[in-house]
C-alpha cells in the first residue's frame, strides 16, 4: 500500500548511524545466507540441512557491516569535503580515483585482516597466515572489484542523492558480499575436507 512505501521512504530518508547500520547489517547478513544457500546447492546437498545455515558466518558478516559501515560513512564526507559536491567531470573524476586507489585497497586489506582474525579466534586458524593471504589476494580482489565498484561508484558521485548514498552501496554490497561470502565459503569447505 501507499503507507507501506511512505514508512519504506521515510525511514530511507533517515541518515542516522543506527539505521545505516541496520540496513548494512540486514543486507550483509542476507548476502552471506545467499551464498551459503548458493554453496549448498552448487554441492547438491540433498539432506534437509540444506537450510540450516552457518550462523557463525553469518556473524561475521553482521560485525563486519557494524565495522565498515561508519567508516564508509565518513569516508564519503572526506570525498565531499576536499573534493566539493559538484558533479564537474574533473571533480567526479578526482573522488572516483581515490575512492578505487586509495580507499578500496585499504577496505580490502582491512576486510581481509579481519576475516583472518575472526578465523583465528573461531578455529584453528593461525591469524600470522593473513600477511600472505594479503600479499596473495588483495591486487586481485582490488582488480576484480574495480569492475563491480567504479560503475556503482560513478552513479554514487553524480546521481544517488545523499540519504540513499548507503543504501544504494549495501545493495550493490548484497551482491558483492554474496560474491566475497562465496569465496570465501568456499575457502571455509576446502579446509574442512
Amino acid at each position: 500500500t501507499s503507507m507501506d512505501l511512505d514508512v519504506l521512504f521515510s525511514w530511507l530518508h533517515d541518515q542516522s548511524l543506527l539505521n545505516e547500520l541496520a540496513i548494512a547489517a540486514s543486507l550483509n547478513v542476507a548476502a552471506d545466507v545467499l551464498a551459503q544457500s548458493i554453496v549448498k546447492l552448487r554441492e547438491k546437498e540433498q539432506t534437509r540441512s540444506w537450510l540450516l545455515w552457518d550462523f557463525l558466518s553469518m556473524t561475521r558478516a553482521l560485525i563486519w557491516a557494524l565495522i565498515c559501515t561508519p567508516i564508509i560513512l565518513r569516508w564519503l564526507v572526506f570525498l565531499d569535503v576536499t573534493f566539493g559536491r559538484e558533479e564537474t567531470i574533473s571533480a567526479v573524476l578526482m573522488k572516483l580515483s581515490a575512492d578505487q586507489l586509495v580507499f578500496s585497497p585499504f577496505l580490502l586489506a582491512m576486510f581481509l585482516i579481519y576475516i583472518g582474525a575472526f578465523r583465528a579466534a573461531t578455529s584453528s586458524y593461525r591469524f600470522s597466515e593473513t600477511a600472505q593471504v594479503i600479499k596473495k589476494e588483495l591486487l586481485p580482489m582490488q582488480i576484480s572489484g574495480m569492475f563491480f565498484w567504479v560503475p556503482v561508484s560513478l552513479s554514487l558521485f553524480t546521481v544517488v542523492p545523499d540519504h540513499l548514498k548507503i543504501f544504494v552501496i549495501n545493495i550493490a554490497g548484497l551482491f558483492y558480499n554474496t560474491m566475497l561470502a562465496l569465496k570465501i565459503s568456499s575457502q571455509d569447505t576446502k579446509k574442512k575436507d
